[in-house]
């Protein structure tokens, strides 16, 4: 294993002891969420705290906030002018992640073909029936699950 490849390693095993810490309770369907009884986050929103925690706030604009208009949830992307569900490339980059939406070794059929599932499929779960009734059902998975699924497919 490459020396790059080991300090990724060590990135991605500080995301997955972060989901694992119990700090976190869990949002679906958005990256964050406030709530009266707390701040939510998806497994996404975990690592992008991590990153932003381990490089320091001057790289907090990762988050890409939606105006406080709109909930101020972090799901914005002022360049792009577009929501965003996904990791920043920042982020992804720094985690040696593949993707803004990596993928893990998980896969379901759908439609007649294995695909690999996504950390936005295991945090958040669907229920999505095709046209020809094959449905790819993913149940939404806590974060002790996607942190093994991580440590599996990047370890």
């Amino acid at each position: 294993m490459s020396e790059t490849e080991e300090v990724y390693k060590a990135r991605r095993q500080l995301g997955c002891d972060a989901l694992r810490s119990g700090d976190y309770k869990q949002s679906v369907g958005q990256m964050t969420q406030s709530t009266p009884t707390g701040d939510l986050f998806c497994c996404l929103a975990v690592f992008t705290k991590v990153f932003v925690e381990m490089n320091g706030d001057e790289h907090d604009e990762v988050w890409f906030r939606l105006p406080e208009e709109h909930g101020g949830a972090a799901a914005f992307d002022p360049e792009a002018r577009e929501q965003r569900v996904d990791l920043h490339p920042k982020v992804m980059e720094w985690f040696g992640f593949e993707g803004t939406n990596p993928q893990v070794n998980e896969t379901r059929r759908y439609r007649g073909v294995e695909q690999k599932l996504t950390l936005m499929d295991l945090n958040d779960g669907h229920d999505e029936d095709t046209a020809s009734s094959i449905s790819r059902k993913v149940e939404s998975k806590d974060f002790d699950y996607i942190a093994e699924a991580i440590e599996e497919t990047y370890q």
